[in-house]
């Protein structure tokens, strides 16, 4: 029988896997309740911290991210680090910009006994690629991508609800015009931001919504939309990108052209990244829990190291909206004259 870990005791307390290790350590701010909890969940289940923890040392998991430059992984992996190492787990981090790069190193290193588990931070995952997965039952957790798959548990962003929160933003700016710029409709989180943001607009009766499309998530991308797609008309012009690269590479191609944001362009970027607060203008964007989203990702990869046999699970966290200079609500136009 599979001895009991502390992803099972977070689980059986309600806690997360750091509060447990908090206690495990005896570090201070932990509430006497809580603490209270975690150790009736650790009596209950027969749980052995020593044991538990020297074993998960030589056990280290790993993450697949398919772009490290991006502030967004970047950003990610710094609060996954955290929450691996509050649980005694070292972190491998593996870059893998092509569907299936990567996987045989991980499939190797789980064969060897190397690997614990795999975080797979990429939306180029095929069904192949997580069957193979299953296959060699490796634990998965999918984190920051909305798969369309039942064969694996993920950490997702509401990405509609996210749309949403954009469209209804723009909506008081007062825009002559409407435009989205997503990555390939193929992603889910693309869709799904997609329909957010044009089911808003549609129940207030607006459906001439441009969409435009790139299929490299960066700034140049961004940049070479906005010069493709963007035509003189009536100012302002809204638009949506769904991601802050986007947004940077929009951003770039109004200065060259001297057309002002927020004047002329209203924008708002999404993932809520670094790059939205060195940008000129401050960017209005829709920011991801990062922070929450690693913490439930590592939970339920504890989940299913220690019982593979588990169902796989979800967990949807709802976006905030970031509102910054890139747009300008007609009611602050309304104060300052």
């Amino acid at each position: 029988m599979r001895r009991p870990g502390i992803g099972k005791v977070a689980e059986v307390a309600g806690v997360s896997v750091s509060t447990v290790s908090r206690v495990l350590k005896g570090a201070e701010g932990v509430h006497p309740v809580t603490e209270s909890r975690v150790r009736d969940a650790m009596r209950e289940l027969g749980y052995s911290p020593r044991k538990e923890a020297s074993q998960r040392q030589r056990k280290p998991i790993a993450i697949v991210v398919p772009d490290v430059r991006n502030p967004f992984f970047g950003e990610l992996i710094h609060w996954i680090g955290f929450a691996a190492r509050d649980a005694h787990y070292p972190l491998i981090i593996t870059n893998a910009e092509l569907p299936d790069q990567g996987l045989e190193e991980i499939e190797s290193l789980f064969r060897r006994r190397t690997l614990s588990g795999v975080l797979l931070a990429t939306g180029a995952m095929e069904d192949d690629a997580l069957k193979l997965l299953n296959k060699v039952k490796i634990p998965a957790v999918v984190i920051a991508r909305d798969l369309d798959t039942s064969l694996v548990s993920s950490v997702v962003t509401d990405d509609v609800l996210g749309g949403r929160l954009v469209a209804k933003h723009l909506l008081q700016c007062k825009p002559q015009r409407w435009a989205i710029l997503t990555e390939t409709m193929r992603w889910r989180s693309s869709r799904d931001r997609h329909q957010g943001f044009t089911e808003v607009l549609r129940e207030q009766g607006i459906r001439d919504i441009s969409h435009w499309t790139s299929e490299e998530s960066s700034i140049e991308g961004g940049y070479h939309a906005c010069a493709s797609n963007l035509v003189p008309g009536p100012w302002p012009l809204a638009i949506f990108t769904t991601t802050d690269f986007f947004a940077l590479g929009i951003l770039r191609f109004c200065r060259e052209q001297r057309i002002e944001v927020p004047g002329q362009v209203q924008l708002v970027g999404y993932d809520g990244t670094i790059l939205a607060e060195v940008a000129d203008p401050h960017l209005t964007t829709v920011r991801q829990q990062l922070q929450e989203m690693a913490r439930a990702a590592v939970q339920l990869l504890l989940l299913h190291i220690e019982d593979p046999s588990g169902s796989p699970r979800k967990v949807i966290l709802p976006p905030t909206l970031m509102v910054g200079e890139s747009t300008k609500p007609l009611l602050d136009a309304l104060r300052e004259s």
